[in-house]
């Protein structure tokens, strides 16, 4: 019993984890302030859809999406960079 108690606490922290960690992503991605790079970052990252639908829903091609996916990490890193500054 107490084995099993254990294993839901470490569960539990783990959850709390990516919780904190999800909200740290989207904080991130809404200080991107092109609202397309916004758009796939969130599209990615925190609906996790694929390629192909991010850029048939956008109105452009798969291929589209891939390279503004560049570009926006480009602007996220700079982000981070600023606030480890």
């Amino acid at each position: 019993m107490i084995k099993i108690m254990e294993e839901e606490q470490e569960l539990n922290a783990e959850i709390d984890r990516l919780v904190d960690l999800k909200r740290e992503i989207r904080d991130v991605i809404a200080e991107v302030q092109d609202l397309n790079l916004r758009l796939i970052l969130e599209k990615r990252h925190l609906c996790f859809e694929s390629w192909p639908q991010i850029g048939d829903e956008m109105g452009h091609t798969e291929r589209w999406a891939q390279v503004k996916h560049k570009m926006a990490l480009i602007v996220v890193q700079a982000i981070l960079d600023r606030r480890a500054a």
